[in-house]
């Protein structure tokens, strides 16, 4: 008993021997957890050696499950190198690794949008936009973001709203103000405001290639455009400014008798409007006056035009007035409420939207957005009660 005692106390001392060496055998070698290749990727980026830099990520990544700066750092390599597939994985795992990480989402919106995955590059620019503790800059960065993605998913209305909200957090934020220039131009067609769009983005963001682009071709053609606008209406080659002058003042005269003359008021600014189609007092003036000129008319007056008409001539001399001045809000929420008025919903949204396109700053916006939301609630079908429902919310916010 005594000798099968001393055997099992050498074994268990001769077990503990084995066991310590190895641990110190162990603790001898360094355990390769992919630091040194962490290193060689950060060199080869810093050198543009984008090659060496995603083989040494990827080494990186291969010994390393929880390192998430290889992964954020091949991400971006792969979006540099036109890889979007590997960019995609990478940020999915640095996603996966810090769900709350900002970089990590913008990232993986970049490289969602290049996968044609316009649903998930929204979702992780929106959490970055709705972290109310970063910077209002860089959440303003995600909303212009995420409107290209929204573009992408024909969210016309969510697009401009995330535009608008990117202004408000950051007024000098180039992207806005470029992707609010393309719905303009594309969308909308607004040239004017388009160009006044395009020229602030490339004020903000004067080095950028996308800003050398825009000056080339974008905004000389968008003059150009504007300028045709002018040129093309009939008789403007042929206008007589000092005339339509002359109507004008002869029709204001005629508006402050003592018994109104509307109707003498009305031919003047409608002859003024026809000598001189680039005035927009003629226009405006004549715009303002018809309704009233023909309501005074006796019921048996031939020259009385059918209500309809009217309001077609008046919402025509409006737009003529907004070609003439397209920056002019008294222009656009006059013609909008005069449209509400006589049940021409869409009309009015046309002229709101307008209006919208040329005052996107939220404190010159806030009263359009009030008429917007009451017209589009006027269309009387499902999608402009979504639609008003939206541009309610942002109402609110202000």
């Amino acid at each position: 008993m005594q000798k099968q005692a001393k055997m099992t106390i050498r074994l268990y001392v001769g077990l503990g021997a084995v066991v310590l060496a190895t641990v110190l055998g162990c603790a001898d070698k360094e355990v390769d957890d992919g630091a040194r290749d962490l290193a060689r990727g950060r060199e080869a980026l810093a050198a543009h050696d984008l090659s060496a830099a995603a083989q040494a990520f990827e080494a990186c990544m291969r010994k390393n499950a929880t390192n998430f700066e290889a992964r954020i750092s091949l991400a971006l390599v792969g979006l540099e190198q036109g890889q979007p597939r590997l960019a995609d994985t990478a940020a999915k795992e640095a996603v996966a690794l810090d769900p709350t990480s900002a970089e990590a989402r913008l990232v993986e919106g970049q490289t969602a949008y290049l996968a044609k995955d316009y649903a998930r590059a929204k979702t992780a620019f929106t959490v970055v936009a709705d972290a109310r503790e970063l910077p209002k800059p860089m959440r303003a960065q995600a909303l212009a973001s995420r409107a290209v993605a929204e573009l992408a998913l024909d969210e016309t209305d969510a697009a401009r709203l995330s535009l608008l909200r990117a202004l408000r957090l950051d007024f000098r934020c180039a992207p806005a103000w470029y992707h609010l220039g393309v719905l303009s131009r594309g969308t909308y067609h607004f040239l004017s405001a388009a160009k006044d769009q395009f020229e602030m983005a490339c004020r903000l963001d004067p080095n950028s290639p996308r800003t050398r682009e825009t000056l080339r071709t974008i905004i000389p053609s968008l003059r150009e455009a504007l300028a045709r606008v002018a040129t093309d209406k009939p008789g403007a080659a042929k206008r007589q400014p000092e005339l339509a002058a002359k109507l004008i003042a002869e029709g204001f005269a005629a508006q402050k008798k003592e018994k109104k003359d509307l109707i003498t008021a009305l031919q003047r600014f409608e002859k003024a409007h026809a000598v001189d189609p680039l005035s927009w007092e003629a226009a405006m003036y004549y715009a303002q006056t018809l309704p009233a000129a023909e309501a005074a008319k006796k019921a048996g007056d031939k020259t009385k035009l059918s209500a309809s008409k009217v309001v077609d001539r008046t919402l025509d001399a409006y737009h003529a007035a907004l070609d003439i001045k397209p920056a002019s809000r008294d222009t656009c929420m006059a013609a909008a409420r005069f449209a509400l008025q006589n049940r021409r919903a869409p009309a009015a949204c046309d002229f709101l939207s307008h209006a919208l396109a040329h005052f996107p700053d939220a404190k010159d916006a806030k009263p359009i957005l009030e008429l917007y939301v009451e017209a589009l609630g006027k269309l009387g079908t499902a999608e402009g009660a979504k639609r008003a429902r939206m541009y309610r919310a942002y109402l609110q916010e202000l």
